[in-house]
């Protein structure tokens, strides 16, 4: 009995010089009982219209992509910096279209070639996000938008035309000529209109320029943009 009784004694003893486990909650660790998760640094949130490669600005990037059809060289006029760049050559263009941030460019009746314009908007309902990258050329594509010359444009106020004489007509949305001028030399082949929510762009191929229009303020001629080549193509990204 006496043995009995030491035996039992060391047993308890035993017992009690060690620590009892502490039921840990899945994903802790004993020692913390902290997450596991949270031992880790989270990784920075994405910020809300964050796009790769491109820069997020405040403002419309608008550009225009200007294509010379006799030499099939490309250019993108950035109608903030008025920086000119060539980006892609299409031997024997003879159309554009574009989707607000990508041209179309077409030879033979078909789409032949694609050019980032490096400047798009991006609609969220209750507000826009504005991105801006650099230009470039997206190489051969087989499918785009529909080419089409335009020389009248549509404008929260009316439409704008130009005719054949080179003069640009403005027009209220009940078809009442308002202002005109005389904007470009006859003939006009090849000449384009396009309008934004700010300005209006006609090319003007025989002088191998672009002219800005500010439809707001009877028609007047807010810039003039000379160009090194025929811009007998134009479309507008950016908006």
């Amino acid at each position: 009995m006496k043995a009995f009784g030491t035996a039992c004694a060391a047993l308890l003893l035993a017992s009690c010089a060690t620590a009892p486990e502490t039921a840990t909650a899945p994903g802790t660790t004993a020692a913390s009982g902290t997450t596991a998760a949270s031992a880790t640094t989270a990784a920075p949130e994405t910020p809300h219209g964050y796009v790769a490669g491109a820069e997020e600005v405040a403002e419309p990037q608008p550009r225009l992509v200007l294509a010379d059809p006799g030499t099939g060289a490309v250019h993108v006029l950035d109608l903030t910096t008025e920086e000119v760049t060539r980006v892609a050559h299409v031997p024997g263009a003879d159309g554009i279209s574009g989707d607000g941030r990508h041209a179309y460019l077409s030879a033979g009746g078909r789409t032949v070639r694609a050019v980032d314009g490096g400047s798009w908007t991006v609609d969220h309902g209750d507000h826009k996000h504005y991105y801006r990258t650099r230009p470039r050329d997206l190489g051969p594509r087989t499918e785009g938008p529909p080419p089409r010359t335009r020389t009248c444009a549509t404008t929260d106020e009316g439409r704008l035309c130009l005719t054949r004489d080179g003069i640009l007509r403005a027009y209220d949305r009940k078809g009442r000529q308002g202002a005109q001028v005389e904007l470009l030399t006859p003939p006009i082949g090849g000449a384009a209109v396009q309008a934004d929510p700010a300005r209006a762009y006609v090319s003007d191929p025989g002088g191998r320029a672009v002219h800005e229009i500010d439809y707001r303020d009877g028609l007047r001629r807010a810039r003039t943009f000379r160009l090194g080549f025929t811009p007998g193509l134009m479309v507008e990204t950016g908006r």
